[in-house]
């Protein structure tokens, strides 16, 4: 499985699959940076929202990067409520329900 790292902070993240692709093309298109700029959202912020090793800390960084895109982008209409969306989520069906809100984030390598 195709994989990228980056060290931030003395913390080495590895982004396996289609996270891995997600970043590299953040990385290199000039319409990604135009999005992400402007709403102070790094590569950096990337590596950590997706490559953090523990999930909750994984989905906390996704939805703060989620909520800083929404807002900097009106167009998008009303923020969703994702902490709501999110609880919902997992008490409505079965037990190891696989996340939908922040995407997919099953990156082991196998």
């Amino acid at each position: 499985m195709h994989s990228i790292q980056r060290t931030i902070d003395d913390h080495v993240y590895t982004l396996y699959g289609v996270n891995a692709d997600i970043v590299g093309w953040a990385e290199r298109s000039a319409l990604a940076r135009a999005a992400l700029d402007p709403a102070g959202v790094g590569v950096d912020d990337l590596y950590r929202a997706l490559g953090a090793v523990d999930y909750n800390n994984r989905v906390r960084l996704a939805k703060v990067l989620i909520e800083r895109l929404w807002h900097h982008h009106p167009a998008l209409g009303p923020y969703p409520f994702l902490d709501t969306l999110s609880e919902f989520q997992f008490g409505a069906f079965y037990r190891g329900y696989r996340d939908h809100i922040v995407g997919s984030s099953r990156w082991k390598q196998r």
